[in-house]
C-alpha cells in the first residue's frame, strides 16, 4: 500500500462501495454516496465543492435521493506542523452542499503506520482493537498512531467490525412478561450493518420507539401525556 488514499479506497471497497474514477463512490446495496477528494497543502473549500457539483451533475439528475445522501471526504496531506484543527472544524461545519469530513495528515504520519497495511488486507477496524496501539494514542494523542483513529473518525463505517446478534430468550430464563416483550421489540429495531444510518433512518427508529411506548401506555390505561 503506497499511499493513504490507497488505504481509503480499499476501506470503501471492503464496505461494499464501488467507483469508476476514485472520486464518486456508491454503495452496492444502500442509497449512500461518498465523494473522495485528495488535495495537498492549502485548498479552497468553495472551489472543491463547485468542482464536485459540476463533476457529478449528470449523475445526480436521474437520482434525486443522491442530493441528501452524499458525503464529501477531503483527504488533505499537509506539511509537518501544519495540521489545523480549527480549519477542519470550520470546514466540516459548513452547511452548504454536502456533509463534509476533512482528514488532514502528514507524510511522516503515513510513513510511520503504513507498514501495518503492507499487504492491503488488514482493515482499519482490526488495528483499532489492538491494545498496544490504543495505549500509545491514549498516552500521546499526537503520536503517529493517532492517524488510525482519525481515519476511523472520518469513515464511520470503518470504525468497528461489529454486527447485531439476534437474542433468543432461553426457556429457563426467568423474567417478567413486560421485560420479555421489551426484549422482543428491541430486537425488531432495524440493523445497519455495513453502512452509516441516515437521519431518516434514525428518525424512523425514534418514531417506532415512540409508537411502541405509546401503545404500552394505552394498553395499561395510564393517563400520561409526556
Amino acid at each position: 500500500m503506497e499511499s493513504l488514499i490507497d488505504l481509503i479506497y480499499s476501506e470503501f471497497e471492503r464496505e461494499g462501495y464501488k467507483s469508476s474514477d476514485g472520486l464518486l463512490w456508491k454503495h452496492n446495496t444502500y442509497i449512500d454516496y461518498w465523494v473522495v477528494f485528495y488535495v495537498e497543502n492549502d485548498y479552497d473549500l468553495y472551489d472543491i465543492q463547485q468542482f464536485v457539483l459540476k463533476k457529478t451533475a449528470e449523475i445526480r439528475a436521474p437520482e434525486p435521493e443522491m442530493e441528501k445522501n452524499t458525503s464529501l471526504l477531503i483527504v488533505n496531506k499537509v506539511e509537518k506542523g501544519k495540521v489545523n484543527q480549527e480549519r477542519i472544524i470550520a470546514d466540516e461545519n459548513n452547511v452548504y452542499y454536502f456533509k463534509k469530513y476533512v482528514l488532514q495528515y502528514t507524510e511522516d504520519e503515513w510513513e510511520y503506520i503504513k507498514g501495518l497495511f503492507s499487504d492491503g488486507s488488514t482493515p482499519v477496524s482490526n488495528l483499532l482493537m489492538r491494545t498496544d496501539l490504543f495505549e500509545k494514542v491514549k498516552n500521546d494523542k499526537d503520536c503517529p498512531e493517532s492517524l488510525l483513529y482519525k481515519i476511523a473518525h472520518k469513515l464511520p463505517f470503518a470504525a468497528l467490525s461489529v454486527s447485531k446478534k439476534e437474542y433468543d430468550i432461553p426457556n429457563d430464563l426467568q423474567m417478567t412478561d413486560e421485560l420479555a416483550a421489551a426484549l422482543r421489540w428491541v430486537d425488531d429495531i432495524p440493523m445497519w450493518e455495513g453502512k452509516s444510518p441516515r437521519d431518516r433512518d434514525i428518525a424512523d427508529v425514534a418514531n417506532m420507539v415512540k409508537r411502541l411506548v405509546g401503545n404500552e401506555i394505552a394498553e395499561s390505561h395510564e393517563d400520561r401525556k409526556d
